[in-house]
C-alpha cells in the first residue's frame, strides 16, 4: 500500500508539471450529512464486473440480499431514512440480481439481469414502490447461463445489452420482447464491460481473455480486438462519448492498477498509459461527458480518484481525489441535473460504505450563486433521438441535450406511456382465456342445475 502511494505521488507529480488551464482543477468531494444518506442497507455482494448501484433523478437502486431469489430495491432520493428490516423490494427472479440499469428515457423503468439466466424490465409505480413488486413489463428469455450485465441504450429506445456468462453478448428489442442481435463464437471466456459510443453505433467490450473487443451491434461483428493490459484481474474498457477516445483500466503483471487511453480508429499503441497505483480492488468507472471528467472508485478503497480528458497530449490529467472514512462496495454517478447546480455542484456520486448509502458532493469552488454556463454546458435529454427499429435498421443519430438551467431542461423523466411488449400482450390473452374458461365453467353448472330443476 505504501509503495503504492508512492507511485501515485510520482504520478501526481509528473501530472501537476504541466501547467495548464482548467475549470475542473479544484474539483473536490465533500460527503452529504446523514440526514441526505440512506442506512440499515442490506446490499447483495455484487460481481466484478457492475458497479453494484444505479441511480437517476428521482431514485437510487441496488441489489438487495434476500432469503431466497433475487430483489431490488428501489429507494427515492427524497426519503432517505434508516430503513427497517421490510423494505417493498422488486421480486421475480428466482436468483440474485447481478446488474440492473434505468432507462435514460424513463426514470420509472429498471432492467434487472440475474443470476437465474433471464433478464426482467420492470415499470415503477409513479409514487414509488409502496409494496413489493412481482409483475414486470418484459421477460427475456435466451441467455444459457447467468446474466451479469445489463445496458440501456442511450439514444435509441427500447434497446437493451446484456452480458452472460454462456460467453455471449444479446441486444434486445423491448417492445418485441426478444434479443434483435446476438453475438455467438466471439468471446470465449467472460465479459467484463459493455460501452456504446457517442452514438451508439459502435461497442467496445472488455473479455477475461485480456482482449478488448469493438463490435458492430447491428450486424454482430467483430471490427478490431488488441490486448490491453498483461494483469489477470478484471480490465474494464469505456467510451468516452464526444471525445470519441476508449479508455481501458486493468492491471500490469506487477499488480499495478492502470489507466491507458486509446484511439478506436487506431489501436496499434496507446495515446497514453498511467500506472496509478499498487491495490487489489478492480475500478468502477464512472465518466461524466459534459465535464470529460472520469471518477475512478476502486472496489474496498476509500479514495474516489478524478482525471480529466483534453484533446492535447497527453491527453489525460489528475485532478485531485475524494476520501472517505469507510471502503466502498459500490458507486454510481447520478445524472447532472440530480445535483445542485447553482451551488457548481458538477456531480453526484452514491457510494455504498458500510450498511450506508453516502451521497457525495463534487463541486467547482466558485463564490457565484447564478448558473454557471460555462461549466454545466448541455446535457443529455431524458428524450430518445431513434426508435428501436430506426436504430436496428441502421439509422445514427447524436443523444437529444437540453440546458442545465434551473427551470430550462426536463429535470426527469417522467414516466412515458409505452406501447405493450409482446410479453404483456400474451398475459393479458392468458388471463383473458382463463377468465373465459371459468366463466363457460360457470354457465354448463348453471345448465346442470336448471336441467335438474
Amino acid at each position: 500500500r505504501v509503495h503504492g502511494e508512492i507511485v501515485h505521488r510520482q504520478c501526481q507529480f509528473e501530472m501537476s508539471a504541466v501547467v495548464r488551464a482548467s475549470k475542473f482543477r479544484h474539483v473536490f468531494g465533500e460527503p452529504k450529512k446523514a440526514e441526505f444518506c440512506y442506512s440499515g442497507v442490506n446490499a447483495h455482494a455484487g460481481t466484478p464486473e457492475g458497479n453494484g448501484l444505479a441511480g437517476n433523478n428521482k431514485f437510487v437502486a441496488v441489489s438487495w440480499n434476500t432469503g431466497g431469489g433475487g430483489a431490488l430495491a428501489v429507494l427515492a432520493h427524497d426519503k432517505a431514512t434508516r430503513l427497517g428490516s421490510s423494505i417493498p423490494l422488486i421480486k421475480g427472479h428466482s436468483g440474485p440480481i447481478l446488474d440492473f440499469d434505468f432507462s435514460p428515457f424513463d426514470d420509472y423503468q429498471v432492467a434487472t439481469a440475474s443470476e437465474d439466466n433471464t433478464v426482467r424490465v420492470w415499470q415503477i409505480p409513479e409514487a414509488g414502490l409502496t409494496q413489493d413488486l412481482s409483475d414486470p413489463l418484459v421477460v427475456l428469455e435466451g441467455h444459457q447461463k447467468k446474466v451479469h450485465i445489463a445496458s440501456y441504450h442511450k439514444v435509441a429506445n427500447n434497446i437493451l445489452t446484456t452480458a452472460s456468462h454462456d460467453h455471449t453478448i444479446k441486444i434486445w428489442d423491448l417492445t418485441r420482447g426478444a434479443a434483435a442481435v446476438s453475438f455467438d463464437g466471439i468471446f470465449t471466456d467472460t465479459v467484463w464491460s459493455l460501452s456504446y459510443n457517442r452514438q451508439g453505433s459502435a461497442l467496445v467490450a472488455s473479455s477475461k481473455d485480456k482482449y478488448i473487443r469493438i463490435l458492430d451491434p447491428r450486424t454482430s461483428a467483430e471490427v478490431s480486438s488488441w490486448q490491453a493490459h498483461e494483469g489477470a484481474k478484471p480490465c474494464k474498457s469505456l467510451w468516452l462519448g464526444r471525445r470519441d477516445k476508449i479508455v481501458t483500466l486493468g492491471f500490469n503483471k506487477q499488480s499495478s492498477r492502470q489507466l491507458t487511453l486509446w484511439d478506436p480508429r487506431n489501436v496499434s499503441a496507446a495515446l497514453h498509459n498511467i500506472d496509478i497505483d499498487i491495490a487489489a480492488g478492480v475500478f468502477m468507472p464512472m465518466y461524466d461527458e459534459d465535464s470529460n471528467v472520469l471518477y475512478l472508485a476502486g472496489k474496498g478503497d476509500t479514495s474516489i480518484k478524478f482525471y480529466e480528458f483534453v484533446d492535447e497530449a497527453p491527453h489525460m490529467f489528475y485532478l485531485s481525489s475524494f476520501t472517505g472514512a469507510k471502503p466502498q462496495k459500490s458507486v454510481c454517478l447520478l445524472p447532472k441535473t440530480a445535483g445542485d447546480i447553482l451551488k457548481c455542484e458538477v456531480g453526484r456520486i452514491i457510494r455504498n460504505v458500510g450498511d450506508t448509502l453516502e451521497v457525495v458532493s463534487m463541486t467547482v469552488p466558485r463564490k457565484a450563486s447564478d448558473f454557471q454556463e460555462d461549466i454545466f454546458p448541455e446535457t443529455a435529454a431524458p428524450t430518445p433521438a431513434l426508435t428501436s427499429e430506426q436504430w436496428l435498421a441502421g439509422q445514427n443519430a447524436d443523444p437529444i441535450l437540453m440546458s442545465c438551467r434551473p427551470g430550462e431542461g426536463v429535470s426527469e423523466a417522467t414516466p412515458r406511456a409505452q406501447p405493450k411488449t409482446v410479453f404483456q400482450l400474451q398475459k393479458e390473452v392468458e388471463e383473458k382465456d382463463a377468465r373465459i374458461a371459468a366463466l363457460e365453467a360457470e354457465v354448463e353448472e348453471l345448465r346442470k342445475k336448471l336441467g335438474k330443476a
